[in-house]
């Protein structure tokens, strides 16, 4: 298993609120480019990935040379889709992040890795079988 974990962004297309958020153009960029940029520069992070069943929100991320995971269309949430997609990289812990969340600090989760995989330990049983790691 590699070392240093991975950011998982959940991206989905269609909200009640802001259909296409991860696609709005900011700057010159879409969101999701400027959120993903953001979380590569998160002290020892190995991996950034995108998780999406959307087909748009897939290839402008490939566009600009991040990483997909494509996932059903059966997930509810962000959380679903982060572990529909963690059962697809080799990391221990994988961290979910928003998507459209611009605003998150530079150190990001490094700081709660270690206490959260202590925790993990302890509470893995009482998720449900599809949040359970492999």
């Amino acid at each position: 298993m590699p070392s240093g974990f991975a950011v998982v962004l959940p991206a989905g297309y269609h909200s009640s609120r802001f259909p296409g958020k991860p696609l709005a153009i900011i700057a010159g960029k879409p969101l999701i480019e400027w959120v993903y940029r953001r979380a590569e520069k998160i002290p020892d992070v190995s991996r950034v990935v995108v998780a999406t069943d959307h087909e748009g929100i897939a290839t402008v991320v490939r566009g600009f040379g991040g990483d997909v995971v494509m996932t059903s269309g059966e997930c509810r949430t962000g959380t679903d889709r982060v572990a529909e997609a963690a059962r697809f990289l080799p990391f221990d812990p994988v961290v979910n992040s928003r998507a459209t969340s611009l605003f998150f600090p530079r150190a990001g989760p490094r700081d709660g890795v270690g206490r959260d995989r202590r925790a993990w330990g302890r509470h893995r049983d009482r998720l449900p079988p599809a949040h359970r790691p492999r």
